[in-house]
């Protein structure tokens, strides 16, 4: 079988780390859509990940960020899946990728997704000003659930369809002072964007629904009653 889709080198992904090329080569490697799976991306992913680990402890923030390391744990996870789903598969033919690519995708987003929330949960508890934007995992549009509890307050917005694994423009360097700013107009775009109503009700303040999106936000789940939570 082959990988679905592109998993660029963690080198492309962030530059700041060239001067490490030297000892860890493998932060070079990449991985196309459409080649054959590589078996020795697995061990080279594990591998780049324990180093940087051991970089970042030894010197936090030097090059190694924890976003950084988040990233790489994040793509050592998705070449594990990958390969993970050829073991599981083994000889059947290659015509499943295409079939196989949508739930790929989507385990990719889910992966990415879960790394997100720790890093925001662990930024958070180090004092760090800022939350790194959950990718989108549920297919489709959100503008019927954004409809549900615009509730006339202001006007429904307008059709989307974002892709899964992409992550909506106003949680991009947003922080908590950035959500609890929200407008209504604001968090309708978010459900529209993610297909998610955050466990929002239609009878929800303002306050409340900013913090609805905030502990979504850190812990990816919805409150189990319509309460306003602390922030």
């Amino acid at each position: 079988m082959s990988y679905p889709v592109a998993i660029p080198s963690l080198l492309v992904l962030h530059p700041v780390l060239a001067p490490l090329t030297a000892s860890l080569p493998e932060l070079s490697n990449s991985e196309v859509a459409g080649a054959p799976l590589r078996p020795a991306a697995v061990d080279e992913a594990r591998l780049i990940t324990e180093s940087l680990r051991s970089a970042h402890e030894r010197n936090p923030g030097a090059p190694v960020t924890l976003a950084i390391l988040n990233d790489a744990h994040t793509r050592q996870r998705t070449i594990e899946v990958l390969h993970g789903v050829d073991t599981h598969l083994g000889g059947v033919a290659n015509v499943l990728d295409r079939a196989l690519a949508p739930f790929i995708d989507s385990v990719y987003a889910t992966v990415a997704r879960g790394n997100a929330l720790t890093f925001n949960v662990m930024a958070e508890g180090l004092g760090y000003d800022g939350y790194r934007g959950i990718p989108k995992t549920v297919a489709g549009s959100g503008l019927a659930l954004a409809n549900t509890i615009a509730v006339g307050q202001v006007p429904p917005p307008l059709p989307t369809n974002s892709a899964v694994n992409t992550v909506c423009p106003l949680l991009v360097g947003a922080n908590a002072a950035t959500i609890n700013s929200f407008t209504h107009a604001q968090i309708l775009a978010l459900v529209e964007f993610y297909n998610e109503n955050f466990g929002i009700i239609p009878a929800d303040t303002i306050a409340e629904r900013q913090s609805k999106v905030l502990r979504w936000l850190k812990f990816g789940v919805r409150p189990l009653l319509s309460i306003t939570l602390p922030r």
